[in-house]
């Protein structure tokens, strides 16, 4: 006789297969919570003097490893270290630093290991006070925060101001936010805006009006004659590449002129096939 119904049998499946896929994810990039030694560091950063591995393992298991275990393949590694190829970018001053490379990221772990220039912290939502002043103080680099999704576009100027004011370096904005906004947004903000466009030259010509700081366009639009045009057109704004995950398309934007590349934690060149 069946003493579980169906629906037990479906709960009882996925709490059993869930450790087993996490074991595996482990087993195929291991991270070693308790010997790692940047992790410990960024533990102790997170909460000093409160003894290595105490606290602050929370926020590194929410924020890289379930990271790790949902949107990286069992099997890859993402690279969040800047390529070597990008040293001839030309690069444009934020935060009082020259910034070649940007890495696109959530995962605080990930913001403080990496060694490129700046951070895009890429938030869905809003983030919380606490969440940004621990951010800000953990991350010895500019950081511009992004949010995906705000559902009344019209608070974006007040919250970029609000970002500021917690210690942002510059506030990132999506191609299709009206431009009414973005001028709203320009004014009240001090930092740099950085707005994303698409290779047409006036849409990048609305945005510069607007006051963008700098104009982030898809890498695969990039080629050399664009550069050349926008940066004889505009010669005081960076023209800064979106990459994705994709380092062939870093080589293919730095070969073009670019100032700088936006990048998420990449796939090695070895193994993208998937772009250019």
């Amino acid at each position: 006789m069946d003493i579980f119904s169906l629906q037990e049998k479906s709960i009882l499946f996925h709490f059993s297969v869930i450790p087993l896929h996490l074991h595996h994810l482990l087993k195929m990039n291991p991270i070693n919570l308790f010997k790692n030694r940047d992790v410990m560091e960024y533990e102790r950063l997170l909460s000093p003097g409160q003894g290595p591995g105490s606290t602050g393992r929370s926020p590194f298991l929410y924020n890289s490893l379930l990271s790790r275990w949902f949107y990286v393949p069992v099997g890859s590694r993402y690279l969040a270290n800047k390529p070597e190829m990008l040293s001839s970018a030309r690069g444009f001053r934020l935060g009082g630093r020259f910034v070649h490379t940007l890495l696109s990221t959530s995962d605080e772990y990930t913001m403080w290991a990496t060694d490129a220039d700046a951070i895009l912290a890429d938030f869905i939502f809003p983030p919380g006070e606490k969440r940004l002043k621990r951010l800000f103080s953990v991350v010895k680099k500019p950081v511009i925060v992004s949010v995906r999704f705000v559902y009344n576009k019209t608070k974006l100027p007040a919250l970029a101001k609000r970002f500021e004011t917690m210690g942002a370096a510059g506030f990132y904005v999506r191609r299709t936010l009206p431009t009414t906004v973005l001028e709203k947004i320009c004014s009240a903000c001090s930092v740099p805006v950085f707005a994303a466009s698409g290779p047409d030259v006036g849409e990048v010509k609305s945005k510069i009006e607007a006051g963008v700081f700098a104009v982030c366009i898809p890498a695969k639009d990039v080629s050399r004659e664009l550069e050349r045009s926008l940066h004889r057109l505009f010669p005081d704004v960076p023209v800064i590449a979106s990459c994705s995950r994709s380092e062939k398309l870093m080589k293919h934007s730095e070969a073009s002129g670019v100032d700088a590349v936006i990048f998420k934690p990449c796939i090695p060149l070895e193994l993208d096939w998937d772009h250019y």
